[in-house]
């Protein structure tokens, strides 16, 4: 048995490994500094190109403060101070807070308030408020004798409709009455009392008598003149074709057609301010659109405007001069030359030939009308105290 009793050997064998791996927390730490690296030299980038003021915001953002309260208060770092050498800007002292100090979240966009814009008025100085006392004072003087005169023309042409046996079945198809803009001579069609033929805008010898005797009685006063043309709802049959013919152009020609009888009859051009044809959109009778009573020549005279506030202005800074403005019509009567009746038979014969003649015969009791200047003293008196 002296086998059994030999030692046993165990032979230990070190292998070296040389390209043994050795873990991967350098890779978390390079990581980190590439990171910190990439944030530096972006730090740096947005601080080199970021201006003076904000730069100054950014560091009076990051200055450590404390704000102190009533009744709190200490000694050192905590007592509200500023940590840094004298001469820091913090909060209290930065005159670029406002404009760069980041909130993040802290304050509410939609509550800030602002300050009432700045408006520049380039022009403020007005009419003075004594000159626009006047101009009102000055208006309604003027409107209050233009009714008057209105209601002598009024009563004028029904008088002489009545002296005219031809135009006395015609009084119904004339009315009056006063808007904003003046007083409104109405000439309507009736049933039966037509003023044009049907669809045509040729004047026959009744309507165009009875237009030149219109038209002789407002000669006399210095008005501006508006004429409109009204038709009723019923179109014509080729009013929608490309060439065809309808109320807007009936109406024009009619208003026209007035225009030229009244300047025939006296009353200067320049008087006359807008001639217009409305078709039927403006009817007499909006519940029944093609009522004979929608078919109709409007003719308006306008009140006599006063000089504005500005010119009155001028005329008292003026010294001695006058402001040029319409007077108010004199109780002058002028007798007529001739009869009613003689007058409206000789403007009836032609409208050009006789057109002098029926501008110079003026009525009974109707008051001349015309321009003159307002002085600098009538001005001034009218000021109230």
């Amino acid at each position: 048995m002296a086998g059994s009793d030999s030692p046993t050997i165990i032979k230990r064998k070190k292998v070296m490994g040389g390209e043994g791996h050795h873990g991967g927390a350098w890779k978390v730490a390079y990581a980190d500094f590439v990171t910190a690296m990439m944030a530096f030299f972006l730090l740096m980038w947005i601080l080199a190109s970021a201006e003076e003021e904000q730069k100054k915001g950014l560091a009076d953002y990051f200055t450590p403060t404390l704000n102190p309260q009533p009744g709190m208060g200490g000694d050192g770092p905590l007592d509200g101070t500023t940590i840094g050498p004298p001469g820091t800007l913090n909060s209290s002292n930065s005159p670029m807070s406002a404009v760069a100090v980041p909130n993040f979240g802290q304050a509410d966009p939609m509550a800030e308030t602002r300050g009432e814009p700045q408006v520049v008025v380039e022009y403020a100085d007005g009419p003075s408020e004594a000159a626009k006392g006047m101009q009102n004072e000055l208006q309604e003087a003027m409107e209050e004798k233009d009714r008057q005169a209105f209601a002598e023309i009024e009563e004028q042409i029904v008088q002489a409709m009545n002296e005219v046996p031809d135009l006395k079945p015609l009084i119904p198809n004339v009315l009056f009455d006063e808007t904003e803009e003046g007083l409104r001579i109405q000439i309507v069609d009736q049933d039966g009392q037509s003023m044009f033929p049907s669809g045509s805008a040729q004047v026959t010898d009744r309507t165009k008598k009875l237009l030149q005797l219109v038209g002789s009685m407002i000669a006399k006063l210095p008005n501006d003149v508006i004429i409109s043309g009204h038709t009723d709802a019923v179109p014509f049959a080729n009013e929608l074709a490309e060439t065809g013919y309808g109320n807007w152009e009936l109406s024009a020609d009619r208003a026209n057609a007035t225009r030229r009888i009244f300047t025939t009859s006296g009353v200067d051009l320049s008087r006359v301010s807008r001639v217009a044809g409305l078709a039927d959109t403006d009817p007499l009778k909006p519940e029944d659109p093609k009522d004979p009573s929608n078919r109709r020549m409007s003719v308006v005279l306008e009140y006599m405007k006063a000089p504005s506030a500005e010119e009155i202005d001028r005329a008292m800074e003026g010294g001695d001069g006058a402001a040029p403005t319409p007077v108010a019509p004199k109780d002058k009567p002028i007798s007529p030359e001739k009869s009613m009746d003689n007058r409206v038979d000789n403007v009836g014969e032609s409208g050009s030939d006789h057109a002098d003649e029926t501008h110079s015969d003026k009525p009974e009791n109707i008051r001349e009308r015309g321009y003159g200047t307002i002085t600098l003293d009538e001005l001034k008196g009218m000021q109230k105290p």
